[in-house]
């Protein structure tokens, strides 16, 4: 099952951003909520992912928000874009 499967439009990212770059985030993400069972850290595992593609714009406010959103979905919460930076998350 895929937890994420965003379209480029959805993540705002850049048009130029390839399709492969698009699909390797939706199904990394994916892997990570068919993984974690805390929003928090799933919220924190998917914007260290995010980071790596920061070049085709995943570490803006857009897709981080997208991503939040989709946090909250899934584990039927209502966290905001900076939840998983509350406690350290940078010192970590």
């Amino acid at each position: 099952m895929n937890f994420v499967n965003l379209k480029r439009s959805e993540w705002e990212v850049y048009i130029d951003t390839p399709d492969t770059i698009i699909e390797t985030v939706n199904t990394h993400l994916s892997d990570i909520f068919k993984c974690e069972s805390d929003p928090v850290e799933a919220q924190r595992l998917s914007y260290e992912f995010m980071m790596l593609f920061k070049e085709w714009g995943f570490a803006d406010s857009e897709p981080m928000q997208a991503l939040t959103n989709r946090v909250n979905y899934i584990f039927k919460t209502n966290l905001d874009r900076w939840e998983c930076m509350k406690e350290g998350w940078a010192a970590s």
